[in-house]
């Protein structure tokens, strides 16, 4: 079962409906080569992070649903053999904070836009540098942001644009302004899902050997007038041997 935990103010429906979210697949889990095929059913705006993470816009989603769709996610990816946690948020950011929250015991960790202060006091500066785009911000800059006695993205928040642009250049600056509050600077990058090999249509070798010659010689005759890959033709994969035409399995098509 799905465990999770949801971080958000007592008492009223929450007013920004969460619709972001991280899947990341546990450290040390393989990783299956269609495992974003699973993100792709929920919805057509993913981003792939590296071979083990995924960002996802679930919009538009009824208030509670994004929970729904991901835990069932992670319940089809652990019956894959490759378990996987995720993190939801009102940013693409704070979905990838709280995804690299989450772990085995608690998979699913949500931030709601109203508990968002308080989720950035317990966030390490560490952290920054699991974010996109990766590498932006490096272990050196993390060290000089804790020697300042900046632990936290709260404390982070207390800075100031400027004075972080000016202490670590224009980009990276306006980058750890925005998320020490929480916001992004890019949008999702979505991309199409991986295309599926293309699949031939070829007659089963059983079915002419115990099918009658005069089937086989109709069927001959209308393979004459037709294609052979039926992923070109949209002929029929009917199976019904009655009126001649043979069962057919798929290969990988090599054309």
């Amino acid at each position: 079962m799905v465990a999770e935990h949801v971080l958000r103010t007592a008492g009223g429906p929450d007013p920004y409906p969460l619709h972001l979210a991280c899947v990341r697949l546990l450290p040390g889990a393989p990783i299956p080569r269609s495992w974003t095929a699973i993100c792709y059913r929920l919805t057509a705006r993913v981003e792939p992070l590296a071979a083990t993470a995924a960002l996802l816009d679930l919009r538009p989603c009824a208030e509670g649903e994004a929970p729904t769709l991901v835990r069932g996610a992670l319940a089809r990816l652990t019956r894959m053999g490759a378990p996987a946690c995720a993190g939801i948020g009102p940013s693409l950011a704070v979905a990838q904070l709280a995804a690299h929250a989450a772990a085995a015991r608690t998979p699913l960790v949500c931030v709601t836009a109203p508990e968002l202060p308080r989720y950035l006091r317990t966030v390490p500066v560490g952290l920054l540098t699991q974010l996109r785009p990766q590498g932006l911000v490096s272990p050196a800059i993390v060290a000089r942001l804790e020697r300042f006695g900046l632990r936290t993205l709260a404390a982070l928040s207390r800075v100031g644009e400027r004075a972080l642009c000016r202490q670590f250049g224009t980009q990276v600056g306006a980058f750890l302004a925005a998320v020490a509050a929480g916001r992004d600077l890019l949008p999702l990058q979505s991309t199409p899902p991986p295309a599926l090999p293309r699949r031939c249509w070829l007659p089963c070798p059983a079915w002419h050997s115990a099918s009658p010659p005069g089937c086989r010689r109709a069927s001959r005759e209308r393979g004459r007038s037709g294609s052979a890959c039926a992923g070109t033709t949209g002929a029929s994969t009917s199976s019904d041997t009655s009126c001649g035409t043979p069962p057919r399995h798929p290969l990988p098509c090599t054309q």
